[in-house]
């Protein structure tokens, strides 16, 4: 095991090491809040009410058992997929 100098036990050099841990941490809580804003940017497209897969799904199934039935083995299929 490695021994720590003794110079980096001073009370200085602790608080000096604790002010640059919490500066890291900092920096990290920034960047996933920004992180997860680009992923929010990202999803939006995906949840439109309109134009999204969710929804575009949601029609595709609805297409697919109107025209074969909810019963049918065609809708079986599409009816799996979860988004």
């Amino acid at each position: 095991m490695a021994q720590v100098p003794a110079t980096d036990l001073k009370p200085a050099n602790l608080v000096l090491a604790m002010k640059a841990l919490a500066d890291k941490n900092d920096a990290v809580a920034a960047a996933l809040i920004d992180a997860q804003g680009e992923i929010d940017a990202r999803a939006d497209p995906d949840d439109h009410p309109e134009t999204g897969l969710k929804s575009q799904f949601q029609q595709a199934k609805a297409a697919v058992a109107s025209q074969f039935g909810r019963r049918s083995t065609e809708f079986a299929t599409v009816s799996g997929i979860r988004y």
